[in-house]
């Protein structure tokens, strides 16, 4: 990542940026616990998961991955599904993502941990990625 905008992952064994964790939010108490038996339901081997809520989305990224396991599961936001990733290989994520989608859970925004990102708040980086979305939308829709 050079500039902090989207740019597609390959499937090596190379290990994406920042320390081993996942950051998600949007999801009901059931969908949180996929994330939480992540080694059992998608085969990548364990990393913290913490779920923001009200009192810290404004926190920066970095300040979030120093939370303990399974912070905030019992917490609520409105917020669409978002799963942001750091320190997976590539192949976990892809890994990741394949087993996520194989389990009908709420399409997310997904997202990679960056140095540009990690010193945003949670908040600020879920609007850049629903932004991100829409203006890929708007291009497919134009192309079609």
């Amino acid at each position: 990542m050079t500039t902090g905008e989207f740019e597609k992952l390959g499937e090596t064994e190379n290990t994406l940026y920042g320390p081993r964790f996942i950051i998600s939010c949007g999801f009901t108490g059931e969908q949180k616990q996929f994330f939480m038996n992540l080694n059992e339901n998608t085969g990548v081997e364990f990393a913290p998961v913490v779920f923001p809520g009200p009192d810290n989305i404004d926190e920066p990224m970095e300040n979030l991955l120093k939370l303990p396991h399974g912070d905030g599961i019992e917490k609520s936001i409105e917020y669409p599904p978002v799963v942001i990733l750091s320190g997976l290989k590539e192949s976990e994520l892809h890994q990741f993502m394949k087993r996520y989608r194989e389990a009908a859970m709420p399409s997310p925004l997904f997202a990679v941990l960056t140095q540009f990102s990690e010193k945003w708040p949670f908040s600020y980086l879920v609007k850049h990625l629903v932004s991100e979305y829409k203006e890929m939308h708007e291009k497919r829709n134009r192309k079609e």
